[in-house]
C-alpha cells in the first residue's frame, strides 16, 4: 500500500493557518489586555470620585469659623491632581438645587413652597489618559443634619428678626391701610437660616387687626380690619403686635415687630 505524503501546497496552506492561528490568538490576548487596562481604569475613576464626593459630604458637615463647609465648596471646585495617582484629574462642579416642600401635596391651595438653600446638586468629573477618557458622578447634598457637630440651632437672644419692609411704620395706621413686614431667622452663629417656613398672626393687646403672608412667609402685611365671616368690616383701634413664628429642627421660635398703633 503506497502512503500518502503532504504536498508542498498543503503544507503551506497548514503552516499558514497555525500562523493565522497564533496571530487571532495573540490579537484576542492583546484585546483583552486593552480591555482589562480600561476597566481597571475606569474602576479606579470611579474610586476616586467617590473619595471626592465624601470628602465633600464630610466638609459640608463641619463648621468653618461661622458657616458650615456647606455654604462654600470653592476648596473643591477647579481642575485637580490626584496626588496618588498623577495620570487622573479631579474637579467637581456645585450649584444650588431647587426641591418643593414635603408639604406641597397636602396644600395645594396654598401656592408653591420651594426650598433653594437646602440642596446642592454636585458633579465630580474624573479625566485621565491625557484628557482622552473621563467618568462623571453626580450626587446630591443637603444642608447639614441635626447630627453634625456642632448642632445647628437658633440662637438664644432674638432668633427671629420682624422688620418693616418699609419703615417707619406709620404712628397711626388707618382704617384698611396695610403695613408689610419682612422676616429673617438666625443661628447661634448669627447666620440667616435659609429655607425657613413662616406663619404670622396678630398678637392682640388692647385691639386687633389682619395678617396675609406670602406662600413660604417671609414676608406679609398688616391690614388696619378685623374680618368676620357674614359681617361688615370692623375697625378696634388701640395697639397690636405682628408676630412670625417658626421651626428649625424641633425648636419653635417667635419673632416680634413693634407695637403697632391703629387707627379706631
Amino acid at each position: 500500500m503506497r502512503s500518502r505524503a503532504f504536498t508542498l501546497v498543503e503544507a503551506l496552506i497548514s503552516i499558514f493557518l497555525i500562523i493565522a492561528s497564533f496571530l487571532i490568538v495573540a490579537t484576542l490576548f492583546h484585546t483583552g489586555l486593552r480591555y482589562v487596562h480600561r476597566i481597571e481604569a475606569r474602576n479606579l475613576a470611579v474610586l476616586l470620585a467617590e473619595r471626592r464626593i465624601e470628602e465633600m459630604r464630610t466638609h459640608a458637615r463641619n463648621r468653618t469659623g461661622t458657616e458650615y463647609g456647606f455654604a462654600n465648596f470653592s476648596t473643591f471646585t477647579g481642575v485637580a491632581t490626584d496626588p496618588d495617582f498623577p495620570g487622573y484629574e479631579v474637579s467637581a462642579s456645585v450649584k444650588d438645587l431647587t426641591v418643593f416642600s414635603p408639604s406641597e401635596g397636602y396644600e395645594p391651595t396654598s401656592g408653591t413652597r420651594t426650598l433653594s438653600r437646602s440642596m446642592k446638586q454636585v458633579r465630580v468629573t474624573v479625566t485621565w489618559d491625557q484628557g482622552t477618557s473621563n467618568l462623571s458622578l453626580i450626587t446630591l447634598i443637603g444642608e447639614p443634619a441635626a447630627s453634625a457637630s456642632p448642632p445647628r440651632r437658633f440662637r438664644n437672644n432674638n432668633p427671629i428678626v420682624v422688620t418693616p419692609t418699609a419703615p417707619p411704620i406709620p404712628p397711626l395706621v388707618a382704617h384698611d391701610q396695610d403695613v408689610p413686614f419682612r422676616v429673617v431667622a438666625y443661628d447661634q452663629f448669627d447666620q440667616p437660616i435659609e429655607d425657613l417656613f413662616f406663619q404670622w398672626y396678630i398678637q392682640p393687646g388692647d385691639g386687633n387687626a389682619t395678617t396675609f403672608q406670602s406662600t413660604d412667609g417671609k414676608t406679609a402685611f398688616m391690614r388696619n380690619v378685623i374680618n368676620i365671616p357674614a359681617q361688615p368690616p370692623a375697625y378696634s383701634g388701640g395697639q397690636v403686635v405682628v408676630v412670625a413664628r417658626a421651626v428649625f429642627r424641633g425648636q419653635e421660635a417667635f419673632g416680634y415687630s413693634p407695637p403697632v398703633a391703629l387707627q379706631p
